[in-house]
């Protein structure tokens, strides 16, 4: 059994595709872009609400990203903040540092902005109302899925996929040149997606990931989508980096990153150099660090997005 095949039996059972019924549901005018919000469906009781963002220009088929929100326990927040654009009107001030969407449409790129379950428009305000706390929802949704096989993985990567089906279906998108994009949780999520999904051709994670090992031995929890059963028994973090070669990803990581240690990010490094290298492609992947926190401020930006436009325009 492959390294691949394994670590998709660890995921577990993934949620079946339905007919997705894109529906184009508000758009606005920013000038240099146009905002979409789009509902389709997920799975057969399931629909849910992205933001796309379409550059005004008319040069055939684009480029595409599709951009994941991070986690920071904003549960109210999600795609609004990744699209620099409050859809529904009634979010606090959104952080420009992480309206990377909004970031990427300008270089000229169409850019979907997913909610990922438990977030903004994706969170059971029963259960929130009941436990008094919005991380029940997510702990729900994680011990759920362990109980019927699956894992909140599988669930994730289910709907990041559906999202690039949805890119696709546009016919001002290239499919042939897709790429994922993410800070923290987004980090995380474009890691794994990059590797489940051959259509991404790049991917770009800021303060996402160490080893799983260094993150346990120093108790740190995580979100709970970055739990596998059974998964540490076998392999790391750098393995799923190392099986999305020869496909091209880089990663940002700040030095002072107190949910990722640091000497795990480096051997994450070291393995990744290493397989790239043996594979003749070093110019496929980069990391980069820097003296910092978890943060994706705009000189690690122009590191991602200057290599996602390397392997994309």
């Amino acid at each position: 059994m492959t390294f691949h095949d394994r670590a998709l039996s660890s995921i577990g059972v993934f949620p079946k595709k339905v007919l997705p019924d894109l529906r184009f549901e508000k758009e606005k005018d920013f000038g240099e872009y146009i905002g979409y919000l789009v509902s389709y469906n997920l799975e057969e009781d399931e629909r849910v609400a992205s933001i796309i963002l379409k550059p005004k220009n008319d040069t055939g088929r684009q480029p595409a990203i599709l951009a994941i929100h991070q986690h920071n326990d904003e549960y109210h927040l999600g795609k609004s903040e990744v699209a620099g654009w409050d859809v529904n009107g009634n979010l606090p001030q959104l952080n420009p540092m992480y309206a990377y969407g909004q970031d990427l449409v300008k270089r000229g790129y169409v850019v979907i902005c997913p909610d990922m379950l438990c977030f903004e428009e994706r969170h059971d305000q029963h259960i929130i109302n009941s436990e008094r706390d919005a991380a029940g929802h997510e702990i729900f949704e994680f011990t759920k899925r362990i109980q019927l096989g699956s894992s909140l993985l599988a669930k994730y990567l289910h709907d990041m996929s559906v999202a690039v089906d949805m890119l696709c279906t546009l016919d001002y998108v290239d499919s042939s040149r897709i790429g994922v994009i993410g800070h923290s949780l987004g980090g995380q999520s474009s890691l794994y997606m990059t590797w489940f999904d051959d259509r991404i051709k790049v991917g770009a994670s800021s303060c996402g990931f160490s080893t799983l090992s260094t993150i346990l031995r120093d108790r740190i929890n995580h979100n709970k989508s970055m739990y596998i059963p059974g998964f540490s028994s076998y392999a790391d973090t750098y393995d799923v980096l190392c099986d999305i070669a020869p496909r091209a990803f880089a990663f940002t990581a700040g030095n002072s990153d107190i949910i990722f240690p640091i000497d795990g990010v480096h051997e994450v490094i070291t393995k990744a150099e290493e397989r790239y290298a043996n594979l003749c492609i070093s110019d496929r992947f980069k990391a980069h660090l820097f003296d910092g926190g978890h943060s994706f401020k705009d000189s690690e930006k122009s590191v991602l997005y200057d290599f996602i436009d390397r392997i994309l325009m």
